[in-house]
């Protein structure tokens, strides 16, 4: 079957088709029409969020696509990180599955990415259009396999954050801690910049300064020390 594969790159127009098929195959991250174009599609100011190497592959109809990218606006602390390019979605209609369908998109975008260093998640907070934090060993077990096949080697162990809450741990630390009341926003920014560079200083920031009702943020012996976001 591989050579009776067209490939080709991944439009917004063939945002449905992909987002049916991810639903097929990607059974345990759903994703909807609105997000993948806000993800993958996005701009701000008019300017693209992602230098987009994505492909779908079709066979009579859509039966694969590969999802990566680069940055294309900087990040705090990080500027454009052009030694990195992301992985962020694969997936092969289950019909069709284990006819080298995924080793072709995925050779095609190792191909025009590079050689740079290419993440499978994004180092804490540093991937624009994160969907999983890794790979999903719950649920794509086999996606390890199939990775270390075509070179990728383990870095870490990523969490997810889907994670129901069930108890608060309560810590003794030697130190005053506080919520902060009133941010002096410049000072926020910097430290926001410094302990967390990347795309959750720019959410942070932004809450900060068009919904501080949603941002919390942690002080110890009157310094900056965390934050949480929350809609």
């Amino acid at each position: 079957m591989p050579d009776q594969i067209e490939i080709y790159p991944l439009t917004q127009k063939d945002a449905q088709e992909v987002v049916a098929l991810w639903n097929k195959t990607l059974t345990a991250h759903p994703m909807t029409i609105d997000r993948f174009n806000s993800l993958f599609f996005g701009e701000i100011n008019a300017e693209p969020k992602l230098k987009l190497t994505a492909f779908i592959a079709k066979h009579h109809e859509l039966v694969g696509f590969v999802i990566g990218y680069q940055r294309n606006l900087p990040a705090p602390g990080l500027g454009l990180e052009p030694e990195l390019g992301y992985l962020t979605a694969i997936g092969v209609d289950p019909k069709v599955q284990r006819n080298a369908i995924g080793s072709l998109l995925l050779e095609k975008l190792l191909n025009e990415l590079g050689n740079i260093e290419i993440l499978l998640c994004g180092r804490t907070g540093s991937a624009p259009a994160a969907v999983f934090p890794g790979v999903d060993l719950e649920n794509y077990l086999g996606a390890v396999e199939f990775f270390e096949q075509h070179g990728f080697a383990k870095l870490a162990t990523a969490n997810s954050m889907s994670r129901e809450i069930t108890d608060i741990v309560k810590l003794d630390l030697p130190a005053e801690v506080t919520f902060a009341t009133n941010l002096d926003l410049p000072k926020f920014e910097n430290f926001i910049a410094t302990a967390f560079p990347g795309d959750w200083a720019e959410v942070a920031v932004k809450k900060a300064a068009t919904n501080p009702a949603e941002l919390g943020v942690v002080m110890v012996n009157n310094q900056y020390a965390g934050f949480a976001v929350w809609n």
